[in-house]
């Protein structure tokens, strides 16, 4: 079938003279020169790292005679000859991978050169005398950077028609290929070489031993014979055997050779080497190594008139230009019945439960190992989630891969695995069942017949291909194809596009990652993705090397035709259409908009059910989404995303999709007894939870009072051990649930009550919007600004780190958002304290996770903005004057320190409290954000000033400066009347 897309406006990302892509040595040593010439120059790489003849290879070494011998060395490589970056041992200079990437990084961008990770270029444009610029595909789709010239430095020869591997990369039949393993643990300070095991079939070559830059890192390089890789047909086909050979090598090492026994296998190489002594600098390319290949231009037969190529529009705010690509057409390479893009914790075992369940089965992954998060996003153990279904059974085939390769097993209540043996387990099992994968492979678009997802374009080494499906299983735990596909969703909170936190995996030991989510990223944006990634390598001490693959724990929640809510969860909602489960605590790492938890009470552990008609994008047909995407709030997130519950809904949805191929029938009209009967006997839903119980709202709620306990504090629901679950009702929750109605009879039980009750009840009501207690509140909130510091958290909650994180502040602070929800101005003078407190504060205040300076501004934030009054103005122009509240936009290309970037998420809060309240000085503040690097905070800054100015400017800080300063200012206030939660819950009912 041939799929044509259309002549499309592509926003244009940048204009340079040169785009290089590939981040080989010779790439970023051709990028350094060009640049040096006074050329503009932009350099994609397709991975998420350079110097790729060192780092995909695995082999971090050279020889000190090839150093000799050299007479002038290369640049890039003379500036890794430094005691940070390497070291002597035996005889050899041995490299740390971190150092090399940071180096080369750093060379690019202080030479003025863009880098660009998770690109591939797919086409180029065209003009009569030459080329006019080069297409990329990404997870942001399809882009343009005008440029005059395009070279390539590649490994292999992306984009050639066919896919082939050049000889030089040894795929001869009779030349060996050479991959490398690494191992910790041991010393092999002995060894120097070993015979190969008969299955690489390298005649009479040997394995090779190599130190590493740390003690106890090893590098083993070992050749297998090209005929093994020559005679596959597909690049999935050889990629999967290069990986099988490396798990047999590590297995045979483990197995048979004494000095490896105890020793920790690391990981394998992402690529292979045709040179067996890494000779870097004699076999140093400087010059283009490669041709593209044009898409092929449109014919006279376009295949069916229904279908397009859908290609989504993320850029429309932010780009500089649009630039006109030309048509295409594409055949559909193949056709499978359920598609399932994202092969990390969802995505596989969706695609197992697919193909157990008899369809045929295709995994596009965009990393060259599957696993996602749990492998190559360094979380390599679970927390909280259901121990059962998949999970369970996918851990049992684990650990006993840790017994064959003798690894410590992953046992106990956090179990925790290896990377590369998990990795390679899920590959080996997905082959098991004949899924068929494609590593190192980016979605860019999907095919459409009217609201009915069709199939999906791939851009990988082979080029660009079309994909035809019957079902689409998104997995990707962005809504990648969701969005692709004209999807409406969110960006992380509606209120601000805050999201928690991401990850760039920090090695503090080969193998053995540290817990280090710190800060927001945009994973719609790709020139936002690469800074994180520029950003997140920075971060961490000691590290012995950094991931490969930015984890986020959130980031884009597709609307569904069911929606989650943390209201509902925290009422034990349950679904007629449940098909998964979910049991957490309130694990929220990074602001929250919840008023529950600004009232102070931070969720116990729940179990929650998760229906089916979340998982169904609104207006779209044979689409699921799976994972951290679902259709859920921002504030809902942090229950559901526990990788076990994240792999037994991947599982559910592959069991709905191979239902919906079996009956021919749509997703919403699946037989949803029968799916949930298949899901108990799969054992991913319990027996027991039929008949279904639907609990109906609202209880009542004179009861909940009497139930009220005042005698110990809200977020003390959280106070439980990881095997607890909380099954019973909250009647903090209940009460201010229960409507309108029941005001007065909660208002009658304040006056009644004394101390604690009645301050607890104020709260209540203030939830509610009625401001019978705000004489309480105001008198608690005064009593505890007596001292002459802001009261620091005393409280001891589970997990925190940093703030914002968990909902842990300090108990005034809780007492603070009370009073914001009232909207009332007699708080100001408690809200100016506060400001005048924290004029003695400094930025140092920031890393002490119990003084609570950032949840201090943010309550006189919200309070200013639901107020939305003038008189709040020597507040907010007080609250300016802290020192560290201003001038914290960033223009760099990336910030390594993620508490200065939580600051200036607190400065555009304070301009935007200040817009809602009338003042034009908020104006410059919410502007000068247009110049961030960080897109989440100019995004948001940019539809602040459109939504309250009703302005239509484009994206550009100083033609926002040049209107404001064109005119006398009278804003009208724009208070934010959102409803709290407790008042949508009456909506809702």
């Amino acid at each position: 079938m041939t799929v044509r897309c259309q002549e499309n406006e592509l926003p244009v990302l940048n204009i340079c003279d040169l785009v290089v892509q590939g981040g080989t040595f010779g790439g970023v040593q051709f990028a350094l020169e060009s640049a040096a010439r006074g050329l503009k120059v932009v350099l994609i790489e397709s991975r998420t790292y350079l110097g790729w003849e060192m780092t995909a290879c695995l082999r971090p070494w050279m020889q000190m005679d090839e150093i000799k011998s050299s007479l002038e060395l290369p640049k890039v490589i003379h500036a890794i000859m430094t005691p940070e970056c390497c070291r002597i041992r035996r005889n050899e200079i041995v490299f740390n991978l971190d150092q090399v990437k940071i180096t080369l990084e750093d060379l690019l961008l202080g030479a003025g050169v863009q880098i660009l990770y998770a690109c591939r270029v797919i086409d180029f444009l065209e003009k009569p005398e030459g080329i006019n610029g080069v297409i990329i595909g990404n997870k942001s789709g399809r882009q343009v950077i005008r440029c005059k010239e395009f070279l390539q430095f590649l490994p292999i020869e992306q984009g050639s028609p066919k896919g082939e591997l050049p000889r030089s990369r040894g795929t001869a039949k009779d030349s060996p290929i050479w991959r490398t393993l690494e191992f910790s643990g041991v010393d092999l300070d002995a060894m120097v070489s070993l015979p190969a095991p008969d299955f690489l079939q390298s005649g009479s070559e040997m394995l090779q031993i190599h130190p590493g830059f740390f003690d106890h890192q090893w590098f083993v390089a070992y050749p297998m014979a090209g005929r093994i890789l020559s005679c596959l047909q597909t690049s999935s086909e050889r990629e999967y055997a290069s990986q099988m050979m490396s798990a047999q090598t590590a297995q045979y090492l483990l197995d048979s050779v004494e000095e490896f026994r105890g020793a920790y296998w690391v990981r394998g190489s992402d690529d292979s080497n045709s040179d067996p002594a890494g000779l870097l600098v004699s076999n140093f390319h400087s010059k283009p190594n490669a041709v593209m290949s044009k898409l092929s231009p449109v014919t006279e037969s376009t295949g069916p008139d229904d279908l397009s190529i859908h290609e989504p529009d993320l850029f429309s705010n932010t780009a500089s230009d649009f630039e006109l690509a030309p048509a295409f057409d594409l055949e559909t390479t193949q056709q499978f019945d359920v598609l399932v893009v994202g092969g990390g914790t969802s995505g596989v075992a969706a695609a197992l439960s697919a193909a157990q369940n008899g369809m045929k089965t295709l995994l596009v992954e965009m990393n060259s190992r599957v696993g996602g998060t749990g492998t190559v996003g360094g979380v390599q153990s679970y927390w909280f989630g259901r121990n059962t279904g998949y999970s369970s059974r996918m851990l049992k085939i684990i650990e006993e891969a840790h017994r064959q390769y003798h690894q410590p097993l992953p046992a106990g209540e956090i179990p925790r695995w290896n990377i590369e043996l998990k990795a390679w387990t899920l590959l080996k099992s997905l082959r098991e069942y004949q899924v068929e994968v494609m590593l190192n492979s980016q979605v860019i678009a999907t095919v459409m017949s009217g609201r009915s997802l069709r199939g999906v374009i791939v851009a990988n080494d082979a080029g660009v291909q079309a994909v035809e499906a019957r079902v689409v299983i998104d997995a990707t735990g962005d809504g990648d194809i969701a969005v692709f596909s004209g999807a409406a969703y969110s960006h992380g909170s509606d209120r601000n596009r805050s999201t928690m936190w991401y990850s760039l995996a920090q090695f503090a030991d080969p193998g053995q990652t540290r817990n280090n989510f710190t800060s927001m990223v945009d994973v719609g944006n790709i020139e936002d993705y690469t800074r994180a990634i520029l950003a997140g390598r920075r971060r961490g001490q000691n590290t012995v090397d950094h991931g490969t693959y930015l984890a986020q724990r959130e980031s884009r929640q597709i609307l569904g035709e069911t929606v989650l809510t943390l209201t509902d969860m925290l009422r034990q909602r349950r679904y007629e259409d449940v098909v998964s489960l979910a049991l957490s605590n309130y694990d929220v790492k990074g602001h929250t908009d919840s008023d529950w938890l600004r009232a102070g009470l931070i969720p116990p552990n729940l179990e929650v059910e998760i229906p089916m008609k979340s998982l169904l994008s609104r207006g779209l047909d044979n689409l699921l989404v799976v994972g951290k995407a679902i259709s859920a709030t921002h504030d809902a997130v942090p229950i559901i995303r526990m990788q076990r519950d994240v792999e037994n809904l991947g599982a559910a949805a592959g069991m709905a999709a191979a239902l919906a191929v079996e009956k021919n029938c749509g997703l919403r009209d699946l037989p949803i007894r029968e799916l949930q009967a298949r899901l108990i006997s799969g054992g991913l839903l319990p027996a027991e939870i039929f008949p279904h119980r639907i609990i109906e709202h609202p209880k009542d709620f004179r009861q909940q009072l009497t139930e009220l306990d005042a005698g110990k504090p809200l977020y003390a629901y959280s106070d439980m051990e990881m095997h607890e679950v909380f099954k019973g009702t909250i009647p903090f929750v209940e009460i201010c649930c229960a409507g309108p109605a029941a005001i007065p009879a909660i208002q009658n039980e304040y006056e009644l009550s004394r101390g604690a009750r009645r301050l607890l009840l104020a709260r209540a009501l203030a939830m509610m919007g009625d401001a019978t207690g705000l004489p309480d509140l105001l008198k608690a909130v005064a009593g505890q600004l007596e001292g002459e510091r802001l009261p620091e958290r005393s409280s001891a909650i589970r997990n925190t780190q940093l703030p914002p994180d968990q909902g842990a502040m300090p108990d005034v602070v809780y007492l603070l958002y009370s009073l914001g929800m009232l909207r009332n101005e007699k708080a100001l003078p408690v809200l100016e304290r506060v400001a005048e407190m924290l004029a003695q504060s400094s930025i140092e205040d920031f890393y002490s996770q119990s003084r609570g300076n950032f949840y201090y501004i943010d309550a006189i934030c919200f309070a200013a903005e639901r107020m939305g009054s003038l008189r709040c103005k020597d507040l907010l122009l007080n609250l300016q004057k802290v020192r560290y509240m201003r001038h914290n936009v960033c223009t760099d290309p990336f910030q390594v320190d993620y508490v200065r970037e939580r600051v200036a998420f607190l400065e555009l809060s304070m301009g935007r409290a200040m817009l809602r309240c009338g003042m034009p000085e908020g104006l410059p503040v919410v502007i000068s954000f247009l110049d961030d690097t960080r897109s989440v905070l100019r995004e948001h800054a940019y539809s602040l000033l459109r939504e309250l100015t009703g302005e239509k400017i484009k994206l550009d800080a100083s033609e926002w400066m040049t209107w404001y300063l064109s005119r006398a200012w009278h804003l009208e206030p724009r208070p934010d009347d959102t409803p709290t939660d407790a008042q949508r819950a009456w909506l809702r009912e």
